[in-house]
């Protein structure tokens, strides 16, 4: 329909036409994968040709087109899991994690590496694995806790045997001093990591809660770091209403609360509008009167939409 309608409306543009979805993330995947396509057509002349119509999707949630947003909701939710493998490396991936460290996406392969070769499981220490429900007598083996130390030692002694050294901790052989900058970043950044699960061990007010998943992020990426506009926006928004409802007496909340109301607000908040791009844009029902389009679509409307119910 859509080459259709650039054959018959003269000189249309990708950019004044939408598609208004009913359930946009729906719809999202189904557009994309159309779109990213090339098709064969052929013009006036006869000519056929191959061409890509360009193709945005807006109004999705902020935690599909934000990076910083992402980051936020894994890293809430990290804190409250067990702290598997995938969970965490999930947040180390993060570009702007790793480019704050100076470290670029390769170092993900020697920190995997590391994981393996100490067979680390899951729980960030034998506290954190405590609080969880496995007895504290197993101490760090398997832990997050122990990976750093058995990887820091093996780069601060090279040509160790593998045998119990400094507090009993057996060090990795095949390491050695150009390993110290992936084994010293990964050190810092589960110690932030670490130092704020110890932080949400007792319960504090909204407005604390949110200053400390701030200092998380920040130390993670960095003060100057764009991918944090989004999260710390909604850190701030937060706070600001729960100071406004309990300015006298504000009330304290276990963190796995506080994490559920921030992922909730994450996924619930509408991502920017990327309007006017030259692209053909697909959005869900919105007001968008002030963006003169020449072809309206309507994809996805029907009964199940609307929830249309028979009356008698």
């Amino acid at each position: 329909a859509l080459l259709h309608a650039f054959d018959e409306l003269e000189d249309l543009e990708p950019h004044e036409i939408v598609i208004l979805c009913a359930d946009v993330a729906t719809s999202a995947p189904i557009l994309q994968s159309i779109f990213d396509r090339e098709v064969e057509v052929v013009d006036k002349n006869g000519t056929s040709r191959s061409i890509t119509i360009p193709l945005v999707v807006a109004d999705r949630g902020l935690r599909e087109v934000s990076e910083g947003a992402r980051l936020l909701s894994d890293v809430l939710e990290l804190l409250s899991s067990r702290a598997s493998r995938t969970s965490v490396m999930k947040v180390l991936a993060v570009d702007s994690v790793l480019s704050n460290v100076n470290l670029t996406r390769d170092t993900l392969d020697f920190w995997n590496q590391l994981l393996d070769r100490t067979g680390m499981r899951w729980g960030l220490d034998s506290s954190h694995r405590a609080r969880q429900g496995l007895e504290a007598a197993a101490g760090e083996t398997y832990t997050w806790l122990s990976t750093v130390q058995q990887s820091l030692l093996g780069v601060l002694l090279p040509n160790a045997r593998a045998e119990a050294e400094l507090g009993g901790v057996i060090p990795l052989d095949d390491l050695d001093t150009a390993d110290v900058d992936a084994v010293a970043a990964l050190s810092y950044l589960l110690s932030s990591l670490m130092d704020c699960e110890v932080q949400t061990r007792r319960q504090r007010n909204v407005a604390d809660w949110c200053s400390l998943i701030e200092e998380l992020l920040v130390g993670l990426c960095g003060i100057k770091s764009d991918v944090l506009v989004e999260p710390l926006e909604v850190l701030r928004s937060l706070r600001s209403s729960s100071q406004l409802m309990g300015s006298h007496s504000p009330t304290v909340v276990p963190f796995d609360e506080f994490a559920s109301i921030v992922v909730e607000r994450v996924e619930a908040a509408p991502g920017r509008q990327p309007l006017r791009t030259g692209a053909v844009t697909a959005t869900s029902f919105v007001p968008l009167r002030s963006v003169p389009f020449r072809v309206v679509c309507i994809l996805g409307y029907d009964d199940a939409v609307v929830n249309v119910k028979e009356t008698a």
